[in-house]
Formats: C-alpha cells, sequence, structure tokens
C-alpha cells in the first residue's frame, strides 16, 4: 500500500541521465557508417572499363545496356561525361550501335519476318518479341506506327508482292492495324475431308491443321511452344518411334527467311512447299490432304 493509502505499482524514479563519455560509445555503434566516397569518373576512366569490357565479351559491339550493368555507371552519367554512349564507342574504336547504321531496307526485311512469325502485324509494343527492332528505332525513321507502316507497304509492294498481310496494311485509320477485323479475315479453300473446315492461310492455321492430321500421319505431338522449333514430336517409323524437331511455316521457304538453322529442327511442316533445296525435311499438308480426297470430291 502506498502512503496516500491507495494500493496500485509505485513509480520508479528516472535513472540519473548518464555521463556524455558513458553514452558516447553507445551511440557511434547505433550510427550507420557513412557510404564511400563516390568514385569520380572522367572520360578516360570511361573509355578503360569499355574497353576491357569489350576484350573480356570477346566482342566489340557492347550495348549500354550490358555497360550500365556490368559497371553500374548510370546512363545520366554517360551523357554528362561523354555526350552520348556512341561518342564513347567511338573514343574506345568500338563500332556504333549496330541500329544506328542499319538501312531502312534492313529495318523493313526485319520488320516482315515479324510479320512472318506473328502471322499478322503485331503491335509495335511487340515489335522485338517477333525479331525486329524496338520501335523507337522506326518512330525516329517515320514518326509514328502508322508512318511507319505505310513506308513498310510501299517498301512491300516494290520488293515483296506476294506478301500475305498486304490487306491489314490498307486498313482504315480509325482501326488499330495489328487486329484483323471478321469481315475482312481471308478464308482458304474449302477441306473436305479435313479438320478444318478452310485450307490455312497462315502459320496459326498450319499449327491447327497438323494437330488434327498428326496421329493418322503418325505422328503424336509432345510439345508446341513459341521458341524455335515450334514443336517436339515421336514419329513412327520402322521398330518403332522417332524424336522429332518440328518447325510450322505457312510456306516452306519462310524457314529461310526467318533464318531459322537448320541443324536445330528435323522437319518442316507447311501448307505450301516452295523450297525444293530445302536443307530440312519438307511435310506439306496441301499434298496430304488432297491425297485423302475421294476421287468425286
Amino acid at each position: 500500500m502506498l502512503s496516500n493509502g491507495f494500493v496500485g505499482t509505485r513509480r520508479e524514479r528516472p535513472a540519473a541521465p548518464l555521463d556524455k563519455m558513458d553514452w558516447m560509445p553507445h551511440l557511434l555503434r547505433m550510427t550507420p557508417a557513412r557510404p564511400a566516397h563516390r568514385p569520380v569518373h572522367t572520360p578516360e576512366s570511361l573509355v578503360r572499363r569499355l574497353k576491357a569490357l569489350a576484350k573480356k565479351a570477346g566482342r566489340d559491339d557492347i550495348s549500354e545496356r550490358e555497360f550500365i550493368k556490368a559497371t553500374g555507371i548510370t546512363s545520366y552519367r554517360i551523357r554528362r561525361i561523354m555526350g552520348d554512349y556512341n561518342a564513347m564507342r567511338r573514343a574506345a574504336s568500338l563500332k556504333p550501335a549496330s541500329n544506328s547504321r542499319l538501312s531502312d531496307d534492313d529495318l523493313f526485311r526485319r520488320l516482315r519476318d515479324a510479320c512472318m512469325k506473328a502471322s499478322a502485324i503485331p503491335p509495335a509494343l511487340h515489335l522485338e518479341r517477333f525479331g525486329a527492332c524496338n520501335k523507337t528505332t522506326y518512330y525516329a525513321r517515320w514518326r509514328n506506327w502508322r508512318g511507319t507502316l505505310t513506308a513498310f507497304k510501299e517498301w512491300i509492294e516494290k520488293n515483296e508482292p506476294d506478301f500475305p498481310y498486304v490487306p491489314l496494311l490498307s486498313e482504315k485509320p480509325g482501326v488499330p492495324l495489328h487486329t484483323a477485323k471478321t469481315p475482312g479475315a481471308r478464308y482458304g479453300e474449302p477441306l473436305h475431308p479435313g479438320p478444318l473446315l478452310h485450307a490455312p492461310t497462315n502459320e496459326m492455321g498450319v499449327v491447327a491443321l497438323f494437330a488434327g492430321l498428326a496421329t493418322g500421319l503418325g505422328f503424336v505431338i509432345e510439345r508446341v511452344g513459341t521458341g524455335f522449333p515450334d514443336c517436339e514430336a515421336k514419329q513412327r517409323c520402322a521398330g518403332g518411334w522417332r524424336r522429332v524437331r518440328i518447325e510450322f511455316e505457312y510456306q516452306s521457304r519462310n524457314f529461310e527467311r526467318h533464318r531459322h538453322d537448320p541443324a536445330g529442327c528435323d522437319l518442316i511442316v507447311c501448307w505450301e512447299d516452295n523450297w525444293p533445296d530445302a536443307p530440312v525435311e519438307v511435310l506439306a499438308l496441301k499434298g496430304e490432304v488432297q491425297r485423302t480426297k475421294s476421287p468425286t470430291d
């Protein structure tokens, strides 16, 4: 019981403050160490580091992103010291960034290959996914995506008259060019009999048709993906089954246009075979479908 007659807990008086010399070591232990002094970069030091990185990698096309990741030096600091990254490349006697010397023809060829891989006109944001250059490269030449596609259409009509997606390049200005509207969709010749109502008009149609015909052709599909090759399957052969790496194309020669490595593929499955000297075995589904038709069809 407290002196005032109430029951409770006695309040302790605060401890006397520590002497300055007593709490100073404790405070120093709690204080975080100061960061090391920021290194001072000069044009010479940046060039030396770029040369060393190129020598270590064994090539002279080190990109700005690779340099930043390896050194931790920001793009802002590179611009402050060197003006831009290409200036630093030249000072290090390395070739400029690859995209800076690409001709219009090179850019359009990459865009053409991207369209064939996507089986459509890909959105500008997805160009790199299908093997073309970044959209900013095209915008720097033709202002925007519509300007790029307008120039691309002129190039296609002059150099690639059989390009299958020309109608998509002629959409109305208010319609997204990468969206195929149902009324304007293209249909192939009717297939009867067959797993598809119409013949394929693009690579995705070939994939769907092969999936429907695979068992009858002696194949069992194991995997289908977006990387090269597109498909892994087993094919019935004398004495058992063999593993087959398959790449799907609408026309067999697209394999060459897409710059695929023949060593990484065992079979090209396509709708039309227009590559007589193909270095890889070709299975043209158009011929297989025609063989299944009855004489009265």
